[in-house]
């Protein structure tokens, strides 16, 4: 007897070959189904692909935006005199390997005259020695040591002038793990080591500066600070304070700028902190690195305190020696 199969509704007796025409008629019929339901959801998804786009879009003409302004940014370090590209302005690898090489040298020098060429030439000359002594422990420039390096300007002006540098700050780690600082300038035509600003050296150091209090203006590079409750009143004028702490930490002193004369170095002060900023909504920074004159009075208080009387600027390299 012929297989046969019930599969109808109506109590039809189905055979073999019937079956596959009746698989193939809804076969058929399912495509159809699909096409049309394809038809019906691919404007969707292309609408909905659409509303995708737009913020990406948006975000990319954002982001070549803000490139440009990068670019426009940059073309404004034009040589005034020449109308030329500043070409020195970007870092290259060609002056990352020259400060690495400098740095390894320093390492590994055993006199003073192996390293004279490779630093910034000042007019406290004398004390170029000092470097020897103030390196310390090795200098590692190794991508673990996490190095790296930023590109800045130091800026110095006054009514008849104004000077700029560009300099090159790196950071890292020694091979005790401690972490350091070093800053590279073009003299000469040459990088060269900024070692007054990689070391902090001032003027007088910070222990002579509290012993000697000149009563003369003399440049030191410092940490600085404030808080609220700084301000002094003496002799009805008010003193803005800031607390200036050595290279290292271990010794501090109060410093004032007197508001009724000094007004702008004192916003300077406070710029170069994020102080009473409305704009930069962050913490005011503490310890930060400056270079300022500073000098001695002994009628300002009982016992007399530092003013300080011009930022040189709010690192450690400045443009001229000061």
């Amino acid at each position: 007897m012929p297989y046969r199969t019930k599969i109808g509704t109506f109590g039809e007796d189905v055979s073999k070959d019937n079956l596959g025409a009746e698989i193939s008629s809804e076969e058929g019929d399912s495509f159809w189904v699909w096409i049309f339901l394809i038809g019906l959801l691919a404007p969707i998804f292309a609408y909905v692909l659409f509303l995708v786009q737009v913020p990406s879009q948006e975000h990319e003409q954002q982001r070549v935006e803000v490139i440009e302004n990068q670019l426009l940014n940059r073309l404004e370090q034009i040589d005034k005199n020449s109308g030329e590209l500043n070409q020195e302005f970007y870092t290259t690898i060609e002056e990352i390997e020259d400060i690495k090489s400098i740095i390894q040298k320093l390492n590994t020098a055993k006199s003073y005259n192996e390293i004279e060429g490779l630093l910034r030439k000042t007019i406290h000359y004398e004390a170029d020695r000092f470097i020897m002594d103030e390196w310390g422990v090795e200098r590692l420039t190794n991508p673990l040591s996490g190095f790296q390096w930023q590109e800045m300007t130091a800026q110095f002006s006054n009514k008849s002038r104004s000077e700029s540098v560009r300099y090159i700050k790196v950071a890292g780690r020694r091979s005790d793990y401690s972490g350091y600082h070093a800053y590279f300038v073009y003299q000469d035509n040459s990088l060269v080591l900024d070692w007054q600003a990689t070391i902090g050296w001032s003027e007088f150091s910070f222990d002579e500066l509290l012993q000697s209090k000149p009563r003369r203006a003399v440049s030191v590079r410092c940490l600085l600070k404030k808080q609220p409750g700084y301000e002094i009143r003496l002799n009805g004028t008010t003193y803005s304070g800031y607390l200036i702490s050595s290279p290292n930490l271990d010794a501090y002193t109060f410093a004032y700028v007197p508001l009724d004369t000094h007004q702008q170095i004192d916003r300077n002060l406070k710029d170069a902190l994020n102080y009473g900023s409305f704009i930069i909504k962050e913490p005011p920074l503490e310890n930060k690195r400056v270079t300022l004159k500073i000098s001695y009075q002994e009628e300002l208080g009982k016992d007399g305190n530092f003013i300080i009387t011009e930022l040189l600027h709010d690192e450690w390299v400045t443009p001229k020696d000061p």
